[in-house]
């Protein structure tokens, strides 16, 4: 199913934009089964206005062990001069394949090239303002490729693919609802190649020396790779990436939750992988970034006997011209490899906040940061890495860090020759405030993480163990330019704590104690003070 619509001075549509394709291939379809559906949308020389919903899918079943089969679901809406889209979009693409068949070929709807691949689902969506102009978006955004392979013969790379790309030149970019972007794929296949979930989602101003804020609600991006056949199997390969950039020359990002989780799960008893990276990357490179939380999320898995190896790969990075704001989500980066019976696991954990670089910038953050790293296996030289890394010293003039909440780097590697690191990094222009206990670092290796090297405290401070099995590092690097104030949540003042208190009459006012009002399964039964 094909459409496209071109106009040289712009193109508007009042209603809904729906595109769908169905393909059934049964038990004897011996040759090939494609679900096509490809929405174009080119305003070269103006805007593009969609006063409804975009709904783009295509679903494809082909159950007979001949032919190929493959699925794509493709918006593609280009302007130069602005683009709205006042409804949600959806494109979504299904597969469920016995087929064994390999190979791609190009086909062109308007004048755009797609190709086509056999073995995948690819939805994606491309929302591209060429040049000055803002892009609207009033709804949410959803983009998902699912695909399942039954058959056990496979020995060539199959998966599914989520891109969603949403953009301008020089201008805003909002969008209204949430955004979800997802890749699921999993394969029964049991001789080699690899099954594949790429999830990946740019939202951002791409202009050299462009302006321009970009403001969208929660941003979840998910890819999980399922290998389950049996033998040497294939590779799991799970990759779920978030990129969000506002203006070079000025421009602030504003966010709800961020959220990127990739899990890559290889069930193989041969010497291949279950991998899997989840990054979180916001800039803005000329202004402020304000996020509600971030957490990555990275799992790479090989539970069965056999030679598999695992990594994992987890990252947020905040880096922005002036202050960088996070909620009370906080934020949370954590990668799990585990070879419990295979030869080898690699786990990195990383955060990094950086503000600043125009001057002027703080770091508030109201929430925990923790970096969790844990690499085990059945082999030697496991590697887990944690680090947190908070940096408001890049400015010339002023800069605090702020954390309401407790800072932790956590690195764990089991069970021979293993290397574990955990460090903490935290840099201030000015102040460094924490209400939370003492920043830890820990790392552990060896045969049950006997091999330990600890640090907490508000002060520079490493430790370096080395003993039977492992290596451990444990590393806090703080540095102030005025004063660091640790206040730890006990030792919170009394007033501070009846501020605290779930009451709808808060119990103090400027002039300190008034009342705390209390009740009895939930009837009012008078006051105290």
């Amino acid at each position: 199913a094909f459409v496209a619509l071109q106009g040289n001075n712009g193109v508007h549509v009042s209603g809904n934009l729906l595109v769908d394709a169905l393909a059934n291939g049964e038990t004897f379809a011996f040759s090939n089964t494609w679900a096509i559906a490809d929405l174009q949308v080119d305003a070269d020389g103006g805007s593009v206005t969609i006063g409804g919903n975009i709904g783009v899918h295509a679903n494809a079943q082909h159950l007979d062990g001949e032919g190929g089969a493959g699925v794509v679901a493709n918006v593609n809406i280009e302007a130069s001069s602005g683009i709205t889209i006042n409804g949600n979009v959806s494109v979504t693409a299904e597969l469920k394949s016995n087929a064994t068949r390999t190979g791609s070929f190009n086909f062109t709807v308007g004048d755009e090239n797609v190709k086509f691949s056999f073995g995948h689902a690819l939805a994606q969506l491309l929302v591209d303002n060429t040049s000055t102009g803002n892009v609207t978006i009033g709804g949410g955004v959803q983009v998902i490729a699912n695909a399942e392979f039954d058959n056990p013969s496979l020995g060539v790379d199959v998966g599914a693919s989520a891109n969603a790309v949403i953009e301008t030149s020089s201008g805003n970019v909002t969008i209204g609802g949430p955004v979800f972007v997802q890749a699921k794929a999993k394969s029964a296949g049991n001789n080699s190649g690899s099954v594949d979930a790429l999830a990946n989602v740019f939202i951002g101003v791409t202009g050299k020396g462009a302006s321009g804020n970009v403001h969208v609600g929660d941003v979840t991006v998910v890819a999980t790779a399922s290998a389950t056949g049996a033998n040497a199997g294939q590779a799991a390969i799970a990759e779920a990436s978030m990129l969000i950039f506002a203006g070079q020359s000025s421009g602030n990002v504003t966010a709800g939750l961020l959220s990127a989780r990739a899990e890559g799960i290889y069930l193989g008893s041969g010497a291949t992988a279950g991998s899997a990276n989840a990054d979180i990357l916001v800039f803005a490179e000329g202004g402020n970034i304000r996020v509600q939380g971030a957490r990555a999320y990275a799992d790479g898995d090989v539970p069965n006997l056999g030679a598999g190896r695992a990594s994992a790969s987890a990252e947020i990075k905040l880096q922005a011209f002036g202050a960088i704001g996070v909620g009370s989500g906080g934020l949370y980066a954590d990668a799990d490899a585990r070879a419990v019976n295979g030869s080898h696991a690699n786990a990195s954990a990383l955060i990094e906040v950086d503000a600043g670089f125009g001057g002027l910038g703080n770091v508030f953050i109201d929430g925990n940061v923790i970096s969790l790293a844990t690499a085990i296996s059945d082999g030697s030289d496991n590697n887990a890495h944690a680090n947190v890394h908070l940096n408001a010293a890049s400015s010339g003039t002023f800069g605090n860090v702020a954390v309401v909440g407790n800072i932790e780097a956590l690195a764990f590697a089991d069970a021979i020759s293993d290397h574990a690191t955990a460090s903490v990094e935290i840099f201030a222009h000015n102040n460094i405030f924490i209400i939370g206990n003492d920043p830890i670092a820990s790392a552990r290796s060896g045969p049950g993480g006997a091999v330990l090297a600890f640090r907490q405290a508000d002060f520079s401070t490493s430790t370096s163990v080395s003993g039977p099995g492992g290596h451990s590092i444990a590393d806090i690097d703080i540095r102030a330019g005025d004063q660091v104030i640790v206040i730890p949540p006990s030792s919170i003042d009394h007033d501070g704590k009846l501020f605290a208190l779930p009451v709808d009459t808060p119990p103090l006012d400027s002039n300190g104690l008034t009342v705390i009002p209390l009740s009895i399964d939930g009837q009012d039964c008078g006051v105290l003070g």
